[in-house]
């Protein structure tokens, strides 16, 4: 069951927050995830962890939803681990990217807003969409290869080909 502080707020079937220490948790038995946002010029940054069942971190990484213009895309997909039981942290750092010229004109974000729109976890066999969010007001397809081994995630003007070496079955 996903967990969320209450600094999480939904819209239009997305979860965002730009409140610093915010936390997303979101526990699955699989091999890795793949979070869907949107960046744009109000976002900034977000911590992006996974715990083993002993709740120890795995792996952790620093994932930038800043962009000039709105974009929904893969923002980050964890690497694959062994099967078993993990928690997936998405916590807002209240960082925002800006940069400055020469002139000193200031660049960037102008909040730290980080928006989740879909949660995916993956086991061998298949990939689950975690039914937290349904946001389908963009382009959204799987494909498998005649192997069964690509799948494709086409999301607005962005596309992502991931390919794994696993068999995707009757999943899809």
């Amino acid at each position: 069951k996903m967990e969320f502080t209450p600094d999480w707020e939904q819209d239009n079937g997305r979860l965002l927050s730009n409140v610093k220490g915010s936390v997303l948790s979101i526990p699955f038995k699989g091999t890795h995830t793949a979070v869907i946002g949107e960046s744009n010029p109000h976002s900034g940054y977000a911590r992006v962890s996974l715990l083993d069942a002993k709740k120890d971190t795995v792996y952790v990484s620093l994932v930038d939803f800043y962009s000039k213009y709105p974009e929904k895309a893969i923002r980050i997909m964890t690497p694959e681990m062994p099967e078993d039981n993990y928690t997936l942290l998405i916590e807002v750092t209240g960082i925002m990217p800006v940069w400055t010229d020469k002139t000193k004109a200031v660049y960037g974000s102008d909040n730290s807003f980080v928006t989740v729109d879909s949660i995916y976890y993956f086991e061998k066999s298949k990939r689950i969409e975690i039914e937290i969010i349904k946001n389908r007001s963009y382009y959204h397809e799987e494909r498998t290869d005649k192997k069964n081994r690509n799948f494709c995630l086409s999301v607005g003007r962005s596309q992502l080909f991931i390919c794994r070496e696993f068999s995707c079955g009757d999943a899809y």
